[in-house]
């Protein structure tokens, strides 16, 4: 039943009402929702969609968010797609939708270092570890770091050392200074102490006394040396 109600402001009339069998139909409304989808560089966590569903209502409409379904999350790269829902209720239509979840590879934290040292006859190389990005535990990446040769004579070389990379994490490389210097010989020199030989060759009378002949020691070897004494 439908009725009206006539209220007249001019004298001429009369107030009125009527009534007459009607139906009066009122259809769902379509609520006001916005998904939006993510993009970003991996970091270890899970991402997904954010939005929110609000009605029609002026000046205050109804939050609908809690009929809002946003999908799936994703954390390791490419991401994936959130098909997100609505359900609706007795006012509002129902809705779906996707968007667009976006994770792109993420730069590892690499440390690399070269070598400086003097020649000890041992293998030297680059020292290095990789890490990701996940906190507060990040990965241990460094299974997939190869540090390059190493050296063991003077000059040294380049270690050109490079990263693997997977899913989630860019590939990279790079190169460091494998120096090795000259280093000092053992060297041991030993002198050598020995008594001055001399023998006199010439005779002397019974009345005379030969020349007097002083040992003396010398730090070099002495094979032999022969001496002729005067007598005067």
């Amino acid at each position: 039943m439908a009725s009206a109600h006539f209220a007249s402001t001019n004298g001429n009339y009369t107030d009125a009402d009527s009534s007459t069998a009607a139906s009066l139909t009122i259809n769902q409304a379509d609520a006001i929702i916005g998904v939006s989808g993510y993009t970003g560089i991996y970091d270890g966590n899970a991402h997904g969609a954010t939005g929110s569903a609000a009605g029609v209502e002026s000046p205050t409409p109804a939050n609908l968010t809690a009929l809002l379904h946003l999908g799936s999350s994703f954390t390791n790269v490419p991401g994936g797609t959130a098909n997100w829902t609505f359900d609706g209720n007795t006012n509002y239509k129902p809705a779906s939708g996707s968007v667009a979840i976006a994770i792109t590879q993420a730069n590892a934290n690499i440390t690399v270092n070269g070598y400086t040292g003097v020649y000890d006859g041992n293998a030297h190389g680059a020292t290095g570890s990789a890490a990701g990005v996940e906190s507060p535990t990040p990965a241990n990446l460094t299974a997939l770091l190869h540090l390059g040769s190493s050296f063991t004579n003077v000059p040294g070389g380049t270690a050109n050392w490079t990263f693997d990379g997977n899913t989630n994490y860019k590939p990279a490389s790079g190169s460091v200074a494998i120096a090795i210097t000259q280093a000092n010989a053992n060297i041991t020199v030993n002198g050598y102490t020995g008594i001055l030989i001399v023998i006199v060759t010439n005779k002397w009378k019974s009345d005379q006394r030969p020349v007097l002949f002083t040992a003396v020691v010398i730090r070099q070897i002495i094979t032999k040396i022969i001496i002729t004494a005067t007598f005067l």
